[in-house]
């Protein structure tokens, strides 16, 4: 392929994860795919000697752009308990998920913590930005592995905002983590947002 300029060539490659075609821009020897998670995955490729096409890629994935994608896959946050989503008879109006279009008092009626289903598995969550966000009264999937590889998981419904992660109940971080709320403080958990059935709504 010699006298052959391969900057700004253009390839398009199926997307591994959708059927729609991605657009991968190469120069010599690189590959640079801008992922759906805006990391950068490196890779090298090799040109066959014999022909002016190319005929064959080996795509090496660089270790520290997986190290980079991994979180993102998981889902991995801190949660850490807050004894505020203990007191059964605390008012709604108290947190972001009050009223408004998107609010618990608005769409169920609840008044109090101790209205809603499955309580004390409730909590503020990054995912809720603010009053009447659109991500409140959705059913999140916790799950915390322990030191011994053992992995529990609960079902918590986002009633509030938080910073980062996650703030439950201390009665939920206890199931989670088998009474071990005070002396962990926090801990790392995955999760995963499910039906809202899972939550009791």
């Amino acid at each position: 392929m010699s006298g052959m300029d391969l900057d700004g060539f253009i390839v398009h490659a199926e997307r591994l994860n959708e059927a729609s075609a991605r657009i991968f821009k190469l120069s010599p020897r690189k590959i640079l795919l801008q992922n759906s998670f805006s990391v950068p995955l490196v890779f090298v490729f090799h040109l066959h000697p014999q022909t002016p096409f190319i005929t064959t890629m080996k795509f090496s994935l660089v270790l520290a752009s997986v190290a980079l994608l991994l979180p993102s896959l998981s889902g991995a946050v801190k949660l850490q308990y807050d004894n505020t989503y203990d007191n059964r008879n605390t008012a709604l109006t108290s947190v972001s998920c009050s009223d408004g279009a998107n609010g618990l008092i608005t769409r169920f009626g609840f008044q109090k913590f101790g209205d809603i289903p499955q309580f004390p598995h409730i909590g503020a969550t990054s995912s809720v930005a603010g009053w009447n966000s659109d991500q409140c009264g959705t059913c999140w999937k916790l799950s915390y592995t322990n030191g011994s590889g053992k992995t529990k998981s609960i079902h918590v419904l986002a009633v509030d905002h938080a910073g980062s992660g996650w703030n439950v109940a201390q009665a939920a971080m206890d199931e989670l983590t088998g009474g071990q709320a005070v002396a962990l403080g926090n801990v790392d958990v995955t999760e995963k947002k499910v039906a809202v059935s899972h939550c009791g709504l």
